[in-house]
């Protein structure tokens, strides 16, 4: 049985835009603007017995990507210090790694090849060679509900 886990990380800077209108201690917006995310990608695929090795790792990294966000939201006023707000976000876009790092593990020996756009990776297993840089679509849509203060 083949076992897939995923992790990523991912740090994005996201200006953007917010137009407001305050009325009394309400005060809706919207915003919007882009993103600039760089992001790493882990897979691991821990392989069936059978397989000539125990598992394996493919580290995708190496590029930053752009992106967009848009959001919905609403701020109530609360004394002059604190405000309660809620917003409806939406974050798009796809990663494009330029660096892939890929290592076979077997018991204790880690066999680690590095490659680049437009390379194969070595077929295996009765798996034929893929492509070993391949695009990552992420987008979310988030609910945020904070309280905020002046200091």
């Amino acid at each position: 049985m083949l076992y897939e886990k995923y992790s990523n990380s991912n740090i994005a800077i996201s200006p953007t835009v917010k137009i407001k209108n305050d009325i009394g201690n309400f005060s809706p917006y919207i915003k919007f603007g882009g993103s600039l995310n760089f992001t790493k990608i882990k897979e691991v695929h821990d392989l069936p017995s059978n397989a000539i090795y125990n598992s394996e790792e493919y580290v995708y990294s190496g590029n930053y990507s752009l992106g967009w966000v848009a959001g919905v939201g609403l701020n109530y006023l609360i004394g002059e210090e604190f405000l309660i707000f809620t917003e409806l976000q939406l974050n798009s876009l796809t990663f494009y790694p330029d660096k892939l790092e890929y290592t076979k593990i077997d018991g204790d020996t880690r066999i680690t090849q590095i490659y680049h756009p437009k390379e194969t990776l070595p077929g295996g297993n009765g798996y034929p060679g893929l492509e070993a840089l391949r695009s990552f679509p992420f987008s979310s849509i988030d609910i945020l509900i904070g309280l905020r203060f002046t200091i």
